[in-house]
């Protein structure tokens, strides 16, 4: 009896063995004919992107120009991400960086509008607002800058400027914006005519963080474009 049924199991082994084989082959070619796996395209050039072929007869395509770490020319995104399995020609959108966005403010200290102007659009750097404050200065005449000189910004983020017009010096009272936010004291004394100057930070236990504990010299009356310091809190 056993000799009997053993053609038959070693038949539907060879059988199934069969099967197996053929459908993997048939899911490779339907997917070489079908799908593709998208390649990666951070970090290659937008030119190389022209002169390479890829498989899957896709078409890439530049979606957009923005800055990022990545030097300019180089491309920071894709979409679809790479690896991902998609239907052969499907477009590709790129990203291409146009260099990092960090810049450090320069010091526009008694530099003209204009000047300061010519160097900001050079540089691709916004100019957000003007604020005027009396002034012994010429007319148009850089006070101070937001961010001050020296610090490291983002170039979409902008600046601000405050300028003299060109009228008496005046004295102002240094107000208390103790348990303001850093944004929300920054540009109050900036529109009122003072300098934000260097920003200490102390950690405070249960306290949230960037909320003004400390002003230097609340009260005082001091002339348009004194530097104040602030005490910032720092969530522990």
């Amino acid at each position: 009896m056993r000799k009997k049924i053993a053609p038959y199991i070693i038949s539907g082994i060879l059988t199934l063995i069969f099967c197996f084989f053929t459908f993997n082959i048939f899911l490779k070619l339907y997917f070489n004919k079908f799908y593709y796996k998208i390649p990666n395209f951070v970090g290659l050039t937008e030119e190389s992107t022209r002169n390479i072929k890829f498989d899957g007869n896709i078409k890439v395509i530049i979606a957009g120009k923005e800055y990022s770490k990545l030097p300019a020319g180089t491309i920071f995104r894709q979409e679809p991400t790479a690896n991902s399995i998609v239907k052969r020609g499907r477009n590709i959108n790129i990203w291409v960086s146009k260099g990092i966005e960090d810049y450090v403010m320069p010091d526009f200290s008694n530099k003209t509008l204009m000047e300061a102007t010519v160097v900001l659009q050079k540089n691709g750097v916004r100019i957000n607002k003007f604020s005027y404050v009396n002034s012994s200065l010429p007319y148009n005449t850089i006070i101070a800058t937001t961010p001050v000189a020296g610090e490291e910004i983002e170039k979409s983020k902008g600046v601000s400027l405050l300028l003299s017009n060109f009228t008496a010096t005046s004295t102002i009272e240094i107000p208390d914006f103790i348990g303001f936010t850093l944004q929300e004291a920054r540009e109050k004394l900036t529109e009122m005519g003072f300098v934000v100057g260097s920003v200490e930070r102390k950690k405070i236990e249960d306290f949230e963080s960037d909320v003004v504990i400390e002003i230097e010299n609340i009260g005082k009356k001091v002339p348009a474009g004194t530097v104040i310091k602030l005490v910032v809190s720092e969530k522990m």
